[in-house]
């Protein structure tokens, strides 16, 4: 089963793999979730349509630590997902990897002000699958030491946008297969610092 945080301010020590029935998410921090210091040990493995690994829903001021895997399979199945939900820090030491149409490997909706700290790749597979998205969401400042590889139509490594203020540092390599597949789009934003330590691919 997943785990599903309700509480503010409490401490959590998880170990050990989290596998949810299809369409169940691995760990969400629920409406109001705030506040909280989880550190979680193994592997997130979600398997069906908007199944998510990590998922924060209007939830603030969480720490979180993840030594382990996260890995996806379905459509519009996030790894690492933010929405409504503000001054996070975030710390993964493991890999995301997804695999279906529209599913994203680290994506921050209407999210500010949240740090996430990733040592390890971001793999995506499926039409208009995305490795990290900004979308309507400001001075968020993300660090990832991998690659970012997607494969796919409509894809993009990194894309930001209607996004303000972020700082984005990726020391790997982005790689993007497919038609239309962009390895950094940026739209409708201002005033981001995108900082790239790699080689950009597309194909």
């Amino acid at each position: 089963l997943g785990c599903t945080i309700s509480t503010s301010d409490i401490t959590y020590t998880l170990t050990g793999n989290i596998t949810p029935a299809s369409g169940g998410h691995g760990i969400q921090f629920t409406s109001g979730a705030d506040g909280n210091d989880v550190t979680q040990t193994g592997d997130i493995t979600t398997a069906g349509d908007n199944a998510y690994g990590l998922y924060f829903f209007s939830s603030d001021s969480n720490t979180t630590n993840l030594t382990g895997n996260i890995t996806t399979a379905g459509n519009a199945a996030f790894g690492l997902f933010f929405l409504n939900s503000d001054s996070n820090t975030t710390n993964l030491t493991g890999n995301i990897t997804t695999a279906g149409d529209f599913a994203v490997g680290l994506i921050f909706e209407l999210s500010v002000s949240n740090t996430t700290d990733l040592t390890g790749n971001i793999t995506t597979a499926g039409d208009a699958s995305y490795g990290l998205v900004l979308s309507d969401s400001t001075s968020n400042t993300t660090d990832i030491n991998g690659n970012i590889t997607t494969t796919g139509n409509f894809t993009s490594g990194i894309e930001l946008v209607t996004s303000n203020l972020n700082i984005t540092t990726v020391t790997g390599n982005i790689t993007t297969t497919g038609i239309l597949a962009y390895g950094l789009f940026i739209r409708d934003s201002d005033s981001n610092t995108t900082n790239l330590t790699g080689n950009i691919t597309t194909t």
